[in-house]
């Protein structure tokens, strides 16, 4: 089942209930591909990880609204959360997400009011690492935003930021894998410490 939604801005999103969720549109500024680090307030970061935390043993999912933020800790093409929407992980699931398409069209819409944009997809894992799993690349179904991942046993929780290909976008076929790499992130605009994604 697919719900549209005109946007009074002319995007229309787009969420596939039980395949994912995001925005279609095909002039999204900025491309992840341009994305050089993903940069937290103390607060959001707190927020997000109270949510993930608090929907084990289920994998909690979320978006962040993000906008481009200029040379944020010497690198180009950061971007700055503006903003967490917490999500239902209506698929109640401990290694599988799918966030509840009302509440993904109530961001989308906030989003979309204020000018941001969907810069990342937010969930956790509670046993694994902060990386995508085989299962998140099959379902990977938006390439347009970063998959933010945290590992929640880790002491304290780990966020980190990927960048995630596809074969092709907005394939809902289940046969789409990806490949992905990692994207800095900070707190405050700090470089280090568990939210930082380094280098390995």
């Amino acid at each position: 089942m697919v719900s549209r939604e005109p946007s009074p801005h002319g995007r229309r999103f787009e969420v596939r209930v039980g395949c994912r969720l995001g925005p279609r549109r095909s002039n999204l500024e900025p491309s992840v591909r341009a994305v050089g680090g993903l940069f937290f307030d103390r607060g959001v970061y707190d927020a997000v990880v109270r949510h993930l935390v608090a929907a084990l043993p289920h994998e909690g999912v979320g978006l962040l609204a993000t906008e481009r933020a200029a040379g944020v800790a010497g690198v180009d093409g950061t971007l700055r959360v503006m903003r967490f929407y917490p999500g239902t992980n209506i698929a109640a699931s401990s290694t599988r997400f799918t966030m509840d398409p009302a509440e993904v069209l109530a961001a989308l819409r906030d989003v979309d009011e204020h000018g941001w944009w969907l810069g990342a997809i937010v969930h956790s894992h509670a046993a694994g690492p902060a990386a995508p799993s085989a299962t998140d690349l099959r379902e990977a179904r938006y390439p347009d935003a970063l998959m933010v991942i945290a590992a929640l046993a880790e002491r304290p929780p780990r966020l980190r930021a990927w960048r995630v290909a596809t074969d092709g976008p907005n394939r809902w076929d289940g046969e789409t894998r990806g490949e992905f790499t990692d994207v800095p992130v900070w707190i405050d605009g700090e470089p280090g410490g568990p939210a930082d994604a380094g280098s390995g």
